[in-house]
């Protein structure tokens, strides 16, 4: 279904995240043992194939973009919701983690924006920061830079864009391609 018509599957997509994450609910053991390998498969399938989703190995947390506006992070080790970022004003086009799983970047085609969030940590002290869940940085894109070209599909545009990390900078690429990118304050 993902790989056939992704961009319809995109109303969908928190949801279906949810529905498989469920799978990997400790509390029903033999359903996570049972399923945990085909769960994994999907999730990754999910990612390679959605830039509004990341999953970060060390923290176990997986995001999710929506056409909502909102950012729905998931803990995998519970497969609970962890956190719900909200701050955007159009559908998100691409999420993605720092390295160390304590930020996240997220773009907005439909708002021509990058935002930069602290996510925190699961630590007792990760949830008492004012920063934690919170918009930090925002940046405006150029129009000219996401608008949709000649002889080119509005729907796919929803899927050629991804943001990166580097060490101090936010990129934000376009079918692979670096198109621009904004520093960032730690």
């Amino acid at each position: 279904i993902f790989k056939l018509c992704p961009t319809q599957m995109l109303p969908a997509l928190p949801r279906a995240v949810e529905v498989v994450l469920n799978t990997l609910d400790p509390a029903n053991p033999l359903v996570r043992q049972s399923l945990m390998q085909h769960s994994t498969v999907a999730l990754k399938e999910i990612v390679r194939t959605f830039p509004q989703t990341t999953f970060h190995r060390d923290t176990q947390r997986f995001a999710v973009g929506t056409v909502d506006a909102l950012i729905v992070i998931f803990d995998v080790r519970t497969a609970t919701k962890w956190r719900v970022l909200e701050g955007h004003e159009g559908a998100i086009s691409a999420v993605t983690f720092d390295a160390a799983g304590q930020r996240l970047a997220s773009f907005s085609c439909a708002e021509g924006r990058i935002r930069y969030w602290e996510t925190g940590n699961a630590g007792p002290f990760g949830l008492f920061s004012s920063k934690v869940g919170r918009c930090v940085q925002q940046f405006n894109v150029s129009p000219s830079l996401t608008r949709v070209g000649e002889g080119e599909d509005e729907s796919a545009l929803r899927m050629a864009f991804r943001v990166l990390f580097t060490p101090n900078a936010v990129v934000l690429t376009r079918d692979g391609n670096p198109i621009c990118d904004f520093k960032i304050r730690k």
